[in-house]
Order: C-alpha cells, then structure tokens, then sequence
C-alpha cells in the first residue's frame, strides 16, 4: 500500500469504522510486530506465505467475530505470552488458597486495606495475614510486586 501500512490502516479503520472486523496479510513473524497488529485491533493475521490455505478461512472466521492467526502466528504470540508470565509465577499461583487469589485480585484493583477486609468480611488484621502469606509464597516485597504478580498471572489487566 503505497503511503500508508497495514498497521496504520488498521488503526484508522478500527477508528472510524469500530466495528469492521480487520485481518491484516503479512509476512513479518516478530514479536513485536504480532504485538502491534493485536494493538491496532486487528481480529486476525495471516503469513503471506501460507494465504492460499488460510485467508478464506480468516475472512470467515472475522465474519463470525471470530479470530484467526495463523498457526506460526498463534505460535510466536504464545511464546511472547509464555516469556511474560515466566514459568514461576505459574508455579507459584498454584500455591495460593482461594482467600489470597481473592485478596491479590483485590489489592491488584487498588483497593485499600480497609476496602479489601469490608468487601471479604473479615479484619484488617486478617487481610495483613492473607497479604503477608501472599507475599511470601509469590517473593513479593511490596503492593507493586503483587500488582506484576496479578499482571503476569492474568488476574487484571495492564492499563
């Protein structure tokens, strides 16, 4: 496309027109790239090389509001995710009770001490008991090391 990429096509399709469903034909494979085409708000992404197979397949599946990447695609962004959650915060999730995933969602959210002890119903004391467990088994120094924890393990969302 002479003046204009597909990236920024689809930024400014996605911008006037929200509902279009975009799938972008390409024939980059980095990361950083892949990360861009999600972020501009493509639905789907298809690898020049293996469009004879696959495009028809993507179009459909965006017309259902579905998406599509194709598999190398799908491949590379997995192992993007796989690198940001870093294979201990898995493991270390599995340590927590049901009370300290609660406590982590909600200190993740921002709320404070008092605000997080009203919603579950139990003490300030009993939260700073679930909050010093929860440190201890994620190696957690502070609030903001239990934010990244609750980042990396999909709890809530980066802003």
């Amino acid at each position: 496309m002479p003046h204009l990429n597909g990236l920024d096509a689809t930024r400014r399709i996605r911008r006037r027109f929200p509902t279009v469903k975009v799938v972008i034909l390409t024939m980059h494979e980095s990361q950083q790239y892949l990360l861009q085409i999600v972020k501009a708000g493509a639905i789907g992404c298809v690898l020049k090389r293996s469009a004879e197979n696959e495009l028809v397949m993507a179009v459909h599946a965006a017309a259902r509001g579905e998406s599509y990447f194709s598999p190398v695609i799908a491949g590379v962004m997995l192992e993007d995710y796989r690198m940001r959650i870093g294979p201990e915060t898995g493991d270390r999730m599995d340590l927590l009770t049901e009370r300290e995933r609660e406590v982590l969602q909600l200190v993740a959210e921002g709320h404070s001490n008092q605000e997080v002890a009203e919603y579950l119903a139990i003490s300030v004391e009993t939260f700073k008991v679930h909050r010093a467990h929860l440190r201890e088994k994620l190696d957690a120094h502070d609030r903001g090391d239990l934010v990244k924890h609750a980042i990396r393990a999909g709890f809530i969302a980066p802003e």
